[in-house]
């Protein structure tokens, strides 16, 4: 068991990079072109940290990456006019929303898997609100391109190094664990042999945020990666989707089950959480979020 010397170093830890994700958005994306990168902490207290996060409004948010674009569409819908409305941080990662949210960090995880026997024996309570399907993100040139599962496997494996048309095909990674290649690896179990290996042997270059992937895909001709419909249309990014068997990647595909790769985007909360965000959970579910979920191509849960 940790010592309890230990267990607060990690949640300063945990507190400083919550702060810092906040303040630093800008710092962020202007290093997230870069081949390799860590966010580290700056040197601030834990209650340092925790007035910072809490600076911007009543109810701090937090979590997953492919969670942002759409939360806050839906918080913006749900918000009363003249209300404070609650902040959603950058990027935490899923694991780092539960663990926040856990320390008392937050008030609430935005997560976009499901979650791990750990975190559910913590009693936490799961409200899931939207589905997103995830895309083959090409670059913004890229020729119109159908891929079978063959082809999807043959490129992230490094088999396939070309496009049809006979451009060099780039493949952009993310970290093991992401929701979204965990998502395709449910769908085509090969993919997650794929997707280890590719890990293992550190074949492509991989990226640790849904922003990076997005931006790097729409800056290196001939890129391909893994992302949420969601984002690519709340955000405008343009980037090129490439069919699969034929299906185009949308709410009602994946609504009919012709598109397989979608992700579960939930909003976790404890026990005691306040009714305020209940309230908030229900209405991001409700009929103020049907017009963003159509606007953000997603299915409402």
């Amino acid at each position: 068991m940790p010592s309890p010397h230990r267990a607060r170093t990690a949640v300063a830890a945990l507190w400083s990079i919550v702060a810092l994700v906040v303040v630093a958005q800008a710092l962020f994306l202007a290093v997230s072109l870069a081949p390799a990168f860590e966010l580290l902490p700056p040197k601030v207290s834990p209650d340092t940290a925790r007035r910072v996060v809490r600076s911007a409004g009543p109810w701090l948010l937090a979590g997953s990456g492919s969670n942002l674009a759409l939360t806050r569409a839906l918080v913006a819908a749900c918000t009363p006019a003249g209300a404070v409305t609650p902040t959603v941080a950058e990027s935490i990662g899923s694991t780092g929303g539960v663990r926040a949210l856990l320390d008392g960090a937050i008030d609430g995880a935005l997560v976009s898997r499901p979650l791990r026997p750990a975190e559910l024996r913590s009693g936490l309570q799961v409200l899931p609100y939207a589905r997103v399907p995830v895309v083959l993100a090409a670059h913004p040139d890229t020729p119109p391109v159908d891929w079978r599962s063959e082809d999807l496997l043959a490129a992230f494996g490094g088999q396939q190094a070309r496009w049809p048309r006979g451009q060099p095909l780039v493949v952009f990674q993310r970290e093991p664990g992401d929701s979204s290649h965990l998502a395709v690896a449910r769908a085509l179990p090969a993919f997650a042999q794929v997707d280890a290996d590719n890990a293992r042997t550190r074949r492509w270059r991989t990226l640790y945020h849904d922003a990076a992937m997005l931006r790097t895909v729409t800056h290196t001709p001939d890129a391909v990666g893994l992302s949420d419909l969601a984002t690519i249309r709340l955000q405008g990014v343009a980037v090129a989707l490439l069919t699969y068997n034929g299906v185009q990647p949308g709410a009602e595909t994946v609504r009919q089950g012709a598109w397989p790769f979608y992700k579960d985007l939930s909003l976790i909360l404890t026990a005691e959480a306040p009714a305020e965000l209940r309230q908030l959970a229900a209405c991001m579910r409700g009929p103020p979020a049907q017009p963003v979920l159509r606007r953000a191509e997603a299915v409402g849960l």
